[in-house]
């Protein structure tokens, strides 16, 4: 498996993870946390996602490329 998409895997898992947990907590710190980090995977899963948005759209340039 390509490193890239475990790391979005995880990160993505991590994210819905933390969502679902945070429902379950009663602590306003704990809640705010928890958000916080839930929000910090979230960003990761769409920081990866939009790196492999951007890699395929230059691969297909440089296809273009070359057959023009």
């Amino acid at each position: 498996m390509n490193i890239a998409k475990l790391a979005l895997a995880l990160e993505t898992d991590a994210a819905i993870a933390y969502t679902q947990k945070i429902a379950k907590l009663k602590t306003p710190k704990l809640i705010t946390v928890g958000a916080s980090i839930g929000s910090t995977k979230a960003a990761h899963a769409a920081a990866i996602r939009a790196t492999f948005k951007e890699s395929s759209r230059s691969e297909s340039r440089n296809y273009t490329n070359v057959f023009c």
